[in-house]
């Protein structure tokens, strides 16, 4: 918990202890970079689990970043995320499974299986979108106003990621999984190229020792196999 709540001095702190809802989005954003930063954490330092560790870092990072961008935002129908979604007589509809007003979920990523992050495998787009009307935009919710758009532009020189030591953006971030995924690559197939070689020059070794060639013995094997073949015939 203190790592989960390093931003705040060690306090673990909920909704109605800020003054306004977006403190608490904003310290819960502030949250969800530094778990983003934790993600490729995993005891297995190479390979194939490293490797899908850094793409869910990434990915990860990715989508709260844009999700994070989406809630500040208004439809052309003036909805937001977190909005009481109100029935054609103005009455609130109240969702089944919990009994409280349903609200409106403007996130442009979604989860599958919500007991899971957002992963690869475990993200779909929020079908509301279907109408592209849905999209909230407008960061005042007035005509013509796209600074939503221009906050999604400007994710690209945003500082997402923290190593420890210092800070990336998306595009870096990828950029170093890239090279590094690359060099892993190589390394691979060196290795790969370098015990062949081994086997090959062992296999040479073994038969210049025995004196037996596989290929010709069983070549004769099977010419013997016709030869008592026939002569059983």
């Amino acid at each position: 918990w203190m790592k989960l709540a390093q931003d705040t001095g060690g306090n673990v702190l909920s909704i109605e202890d800020f003054d306004s809802k977006d403190g608490a989005e904003n310290l819960g954003l502030a949250l969800s970079r530094d778990f983003n930063s934790r993600l490729d954490a995993t005891e297995n330092t190479d390979g194939i689990p490293a490797f899908r560790a850094g793409l869910n870092k990434i990915l990860n990072g990715l989508t709260n970043e844009i999700n994070a961008i989406f809630r500040q935002g208004a439809n052309i129908y003036g909805n937001r995320h977190g909005d009481v979604i109100k029935d054609e007589f103005g009455n609130d509809v109240i969702d089944d499974e919990t009994g409280k007003p349903s609200t409106y979920n403007l996130d442009l990523f979604l989860k599958i299986d919500e007991k899971l992050p957002l992963q690869m495998g475990n993200i779909k787009i929020n079908p509301l979108f279907s109408d592209l009307n849905n999209m909230p935009l407008s960061l005042t919710g007035d005509t013509g106003d796209f600074q939503i758009g221009r906050m999604l532009v400007d994710l690209t020189n945003t500082d997402v990621f923290n190593d420890g030591n210092s800070y990336s953006t998306v595009d870096e971030q990828y950029a170093s999984f890239i090279l590094n995924f690359g060099q892993a690559a190589n390394i691979a197939i060196s290795g790969a190229e370098t015990q062949e070689n081994v086997l090959t020059a062992a296999s040479e070794k073994l038969s210049a020792v025995s004196g037996v060639s596989m290929d010709e013995e069983l070549s004769n094997m099977i010419k013997f196999q016709y030869s008592y073949t026939a002569a059983s015939k």
